[in-house]
């Protein structure tokens, strides 16, 4: 569906040079084929991880309900309820966005893995 069998035998981590011109071919002849492209970018760059991290810690963060909850169902601020609103996801999710633009841009957190 995606190549022809010689195409989809390429993988070897022993050689990676091989994989990634094979990689290369069968992204030039299947664009669509999106697990070839990931594999592609896998192995010929380094992958900056910081943007993930960042984005996982300030998630389990900015969870409502789970370390806190502003605003709470009977206080301005509720710890460990397990418990949300509207409200407070809608207000969780303006301090996630504003923490994420603040760490990615402003302080520029990177972490590379090779």
């Amino acid at each position: 569906m995606f190549g022809s069998e010689s195409q989809s035998l390429c993988f070897s981590p022993k050689s990676m040079p091989l994989f990634i011109s094979c990689t290369y071919n069968i992204i030039s002849n299947h664009p669509t084929n999106i697990t070839n492209i990931v594999l592609f970018l896998l192995y010929t760059k380094m992958l900056d991880w910081g943007p993930v991290f960042v984005s996982v810690v300030l998630f389990v963060l900015f969870t409502p309900g789970l370390l806190f909850q502003l605003p709470g169902q009977r206080r301005c601020v509720e710890f460990g309820n397990f418990q949300t609103s509207g409200a407070a996801v809608l207000l969780h999710t303006l301090l996630f966005f504003g923490f994420v633009c603040l760490f990615m841009f402003a302080v520029k957190i990177h972490l590379y893995i090779s």
